[in-house]
């Protein structure tokens, strides 16, 4: 798994594997801007594979792609990424005033700030069972689709350990506000007791509060 590469090295890399990675780095940091993957781990994948590079303890590491997916966006779209994320948080915002009564976090690339203009905005809700979220859409004719998401989720605030079986489907309500996706995961009473993690990193998701957002938005 990625997590392991992330955590250590087995074998020391020479500089040609060391330049392999810095080359993998950019053309996920690419793709990510370019093609609106907005996973790490999918990036990184994809552009590895397009080298011919299989071997997980090759690929660079998330601080290296984000680290080109910044100067990605300086060079090409430092004006137009600024405003893209902007514009991304302010209608996270108001979709989170108006879900509040679930109360909402913001979490993944809009809350990192390596979001592009296709980015989904993707919001953690908390409610006793899902039917309340389509309930609520619904009374606000919001018209929505249903899919499966999948998380991962550690039982302790310890390192988790075989996280394939702390993988669990969750309900997922996607929407459109401002011409934007609004990607809606909706947490059990169960697995609110549980740690959600980033699977780009195997660490804890980083999330935000409505007032933790309005900060972003601050000039």
């Amino acid at each position: 798994m990625s997590h392991q590469r992330n955590k250590k090295h087995p074998q020391k890399l020479n500089s040609r594997q060391h330049k392999l990675q810095q080359t993998i780095a950019v053309e996920a940091a690419r793709l990510m801007n370019e093609e609106g993957i907005d996973s790490l781990k999918t990036a990184r994948k994809k552009a590895a594979h397009q080298f011919g590079i299989h071997d997980e303890h090759l690929f660079p590491g998330d601080n290296e792609v984000l680290f080109q997916v910044q100067i990605h966006q300086s060079l090409y779209q430092s004006a137009t990424q600024k405003k893209s994320l902007h514009e991304l948080r302010a209608t996270a915002l108001r979709a989170m005033k108006l879900l509040k009564a679930f109360k909402p976090k913001l979490i993944g690339s809009v809350l990192q700030g390596y979001a592009h203009k296709h980015s989904r905005i993707d919001l953690l809700l908390r409610a006793d069972s899902p039917e309340e979220v389509s309930v609520f859409l619904m009374s606000h004719d919001i018209p929505y689709q249903l899919q499966d998401w999948t998380l991962y989720f550690s039982r302790s605030k310890s390192k988790a350990q075989n996280l394939n079986n702390n993988e669990q489907s969750v309900p997922a309500y996607q929407f459109y506000a401002d011409e934007k996706k609004v990607n809606l995961i909706v947490l059990t009473e169960q697995q609110r007791k549980m740690t959600p993690l980033d699977p780009d990193s195997w660490q804890t998701i980083q999330r935000a509060s409505i007032t933790q957002v309005e900060d972003l938005l601050k000039p």
